[in-house]
């Protein structure tokens, strides 16, 4: 299966499916470009992207950036601290790319429950309603 685009095929894709003939026309007529998968996935990629830049437009959606460290606020970032004093207590340097949920997955039960707490407080995660309260951290 090529991954390859072709030069004019999503335009061409995109033109077709954006038309006013009935969708089976649609479908029919963009079957017959022989559109790979890559091809019919970046041209819905791009009818995505114009789908949601015309709500912004018209108002109707809101932009939304991707968050950072700098937008976090101080509980948040207090948050993190203490996850980061629980698992750096542990050799943790021996994976630095492993991902937080899979370190969890082997530290003890006790710690896990603090790290869970410190999320919960952050607002990085929730707790919910059938589940006991978070344990105290304070220790």
């Amino acid at each position: 299966m090529s991954t390859e685009i072709r030069p004019g095929i999503v335009n061409e894709i995109v033109l077709t499916l954006a038309g006013d003939a009935p969708a089976a026309h649609k479908i029919h007529a963009v079957n017959a470009l022989h559109a790979t998968s890559a091809e019919r996935r970046a041209a819905g990629e791009a009818l995505a992207k114009a789908a949601v830049d015309t709500l912004i437009e018209a108002g109707a959606l809101t932009p939304v950036s991707t968050p950072t460290v700098l937008d976090m606020t101080v509980q948040q970032v207090a948050a993190l601290a203490a996850v980061w004093a629980v698992v750096s207590k542990w050799n943790v340097s021996l994976a630095p790319q492993r991902r937080l949920g899979d370190t969890m997955k082997v530290l003890p039960a006790d710690h896990v429950a603090k790290i869970n707490q410190a999320l919960i407080l952050g607002g990085f995660a929730h707790v919910d309603d059938d589940d006991d309260p978070p344990e105290d951290v304070s220790s």
